[in-house]
This record gives C-alpha cells, structure tokens and sequence, in this order.
C-alpha cells in the first residue's frame, strides 16, 4: 500500500478515485426516485423536452446546463424523445408514475460526483499534504445539498463543477513561478474554458473571473507584463 502512494501524484489518482466511488454510490442508486418534480425541474424538463423535439423557444437564461441534460436524457435512453410539456414552460400536473425521470437526472448526477474530487485536488495544490486534502474532502460526499441537487435535473452541479474547475487552474497557475510559453498558454485556453462555462450555466457565474483580476494584479506587480499578456489573450 505504501509503494502504491508512494508518489504525489498516485496519491492524487488514489483520492480522486476513492472520493468519485464513494460519491457515485451516494448519488446514483434509485436515481429515479422520487417520480414527482423537485424544485426548478418544473422548469427544466419542458425546456429539455424542447430542445429534444426540435421546438423553438425563447429562454432568457444561458443555455449550457440545459443542452447538458439533454444529453443525459439522450444518452439514458437514445430512442424516445418525450414530449408531453413541449408546450408549456412549467410542468403543471402531476408526475406519472409511468414515467420514466431516470434521464433528466442523469447528468447532473454525473457532474455531481466530480465536485468532492475537485475539491480534493485544490486542497491538495493548498495545503501541500493529501491525506489532510482527503480528509476535508470527504465530507463533501456526504453534504445533504450537494447530494440533492446533483439527484434532480438541476443546474447547481454543473455550475459547482465549472467554478472549481477554474478555481483549481487558479490554484496550480498561482503556485508555480517558472511556466513554458506551451504550457502557460494551455491552462489560460483551459481556465478560460471553465469560466466560460461556468458563466454558460449561469451569469452568477462570471463571478469566477475576479480570480483573473487577481492573478493579473500580482502579475502586474510582479513586472511579469508578457506573462500577463499572454495569459489574458489566451483566457
């Protein structure tokens, strides 16, 4: 076991591993469950039903997390494209227990079991020790919140998802000193890629980028102008 970790970076792959088992086990059984509407799905799923039947529609939110549903609705079952509030914006009767709402949530249920690994790896870049990054991490798992909303077809896991990915960008660009012109111009596509998702989800999440003011003003303080050049334009 102890060969096994015997570097960082086994164990990072060791953590995020155990921490994505144990959150799947949390989230995924009776995904299903309950068939009735939960919160803002009332809202989601005709949007979803919409976008899987080809209906135009006027949406005044970014429509990121709602394409990303469709996707999980696609994947869990390719062959039916349900259609029964295609013509409302709000779901308002009663779930039928003929229903199947497996798929709706089955990509937010994905995103749902990287929050806790994400959390793992900024901890790590943090506190420089893993098995404490572990051990504030594993309560993640198991928060009440984070479970329910990644167990319905809601937006929260996949803006949760973005904000740390960029975070965690934020928090191994900062650390280092000395970067390749390569490689400091694949974690600006990469950080900028993340918060642009964060902000497709939801416009709160455009909140990521005073992380980009930071760095940028010790940048600036540092002298380090072409480094800061490049990683804005690149962002």
């Amino acid at each position: 076991m102890r060969s096994l970790l015997g570097t960082r970076r086994r164990r990072q792959l060791f953590g995020c591993v155990a921490l994505w088992l144990l959150t799947t086990l949390v989230i995924f059984p009776n995904l299903g469950s309950p068939r009735a509407i939960i919160f803002d799905e009332t809202y989601f799923i005709p949007t979803t039903q919409k976008y899987l039947n080809g209906v135009f529609f006027l949406e005044p939110h970014p429509p990121l997390a709602k394409l990303l549903i469709t996707a999980g609705q696609l994947a869990w079952d390719p062959e039916i494209r349900p259609s029964q509030f295609i013509t409302v914006e709000k779901v308002d009767q009663d779930w039928s227990p003929d229903w199947d709402i497996t798929g709706y949530r089955f990509a937010p249920a994905i995103f749902g079991t990287l929050i806790a690994p994400l959390v793992f790896l900024i901890l790590g870049i943090l506190l420089e020790r893993q098995l404490l990054a572990f051990l504030f991490s594993l309560p993640v798992v198991f928060d009440n919140a984070l479970i329910v909303q990644s167990r319905a077809a809601l937006i929260d896991s996949f803006l949760i998802v973005f904000c740390l990915a960029a975070v965690l960008v934020f928090a191994y660009v900062s650390r280092r000193v000395d970067w390749r012109f390569r490689s400091l111009i694949g974690l600006a596509l990469l950080w900028g890629v993340m918060a642009g998702s964060a902000a497709s989800v939801k416009l709160t999440g455009l909140a990521i980028l005073a992380l980009v003011g930071l760095y940028g003003l010790k940048l600036l303080w540092a002298r380090q102008i072409r480094r800061g050049l490049t990683l804005g334009v690149f962002f």
